[in-house]
């Protein structure tokens, strides 16, 4: 059961962050699809290095859950969330601030219709660090995966719907706007039941 959640989970996050950049392929330019993938080079560097921590982080997790020591588990939970707020609000606000030098720097001139999708997409950076560290460090350890499949469902849904609504009139900012919002939706329902929890 728990291998088919997180496997239903994995194609579910898939369709709302890969059918994005199909479907803007599809039905804009080229160039369009150029912009978007510039503005997420920086957003998939940083988001890699989160992931293999987040990925490190679950055995340690698990295994304190099972000893019964959740005192260590809700520690290593704040320490999670400390890392990735000194780690990446930083590289948040400098993502912003300087995305004009920062598409020159990665693609050259030409991309500067990348400058606002990376400013779009740089605050995912913590959306989905959170949302990792809920789903991956809190979750999985405590046996809720139904949750995780659950908010996959809703984020692949609002990508999906939002894709066909807005990318056909705002191209790669439409893309950016709508991996923005699925995101936010995911973590926010990781929030909701995690406190509850």
């Amino acid at each position: 059961k728990q291998v088919v959640y997180i496997g239903s989970y994995s194609i579910l996050t898939s369709m709302y962050t890969t059918f994005n950049i199909m479907y803007l392929g599809f039905v804009c330019s080229s160039a369009e699809v150029g912009y978007y993938w510039t503005a997420l080079k920086i957003y998939t560097i940083v988001l890699g290095f989160y992931t293999a921590f987040t990925g490190v982080m679950l055995p340690r997790m698990s295994g304190l859950v099972k000893g019964l020591e959740l005192d260590k588990f809700n520690e290593m939970i704040r320490r999670s969330f400390d890392l990735l707020l000194t780690f990446v609000l930083p590289v948040i606000i400098v993502g912003v601030l300087l995305s004009e030098h920062l598409v020159f720097v990665l693609s050259g001139s030409g991309f500067e219709g990348a400058i606002v999708p990376m400013r779009l997409i740089m605050p995912l950076l913590l959306v989905v660090g959170v949302a990792q560290i809920i789903a991956i460090q809190v979750f999985i350890p405590l046996k809720l995966d139904g949750h995780i499949l659950r908010a996959s469902i809703i984020g692949a849904i609002i990508g999906v719907v939002g894709n066909f609504m807005v990318v056909r009139s705002f191209g790669s900012i439409g893309t950016a706007s709508v991996l923005l919002i699925s995101e936010t939706a995911v973590t926010l329902y990781y929030i909701y039941f995690a406190s509850r929890n």
